[in-house]
């Protein structure tokens, strides 16, 4: 998460919501937590909270709002920039 934020693919305030959960919005507050409900949980604490389910890939689940892409999709797109970068520069 802290290469997202370094980035600048996510920061605070950013709202995410969970795959087939748009109703369960939660808003970043650092690459460690965010606020929902009115408490601030730890991302697959919150994933997880909001699937009944015992664990969750937050990158393949959470969904950037403004983006409407998981984070996974986000990450890997600034990946493949930074790859092609370095290629055309070496």
């Amino acid at each position: 998460m802290r290469a997202l934020f370094d980035w600048g693919i996510v920061k605070p305030g950013d709202k995410l919501y969970i795959k087939n959960h748009p109703e369960a919005t939660a808003v970043i507050v650092d690459p460690e937590t965010v606020t929902f409900g009115g408490e601030q949980l730890r991302f697959n604490d919150w994933g997880t909270k909001v699937t009944g389910w015992s664990a969750i890939n937050i990158y393949e689940w959470a969904v950037l709002a403004s983006a409407d892409r998981t984070l996974d999709e986000l990450r890997r797109h600034r990946m493949e920039e930074l790859a092609q970068s370095a290629k055309e520069a070496g």
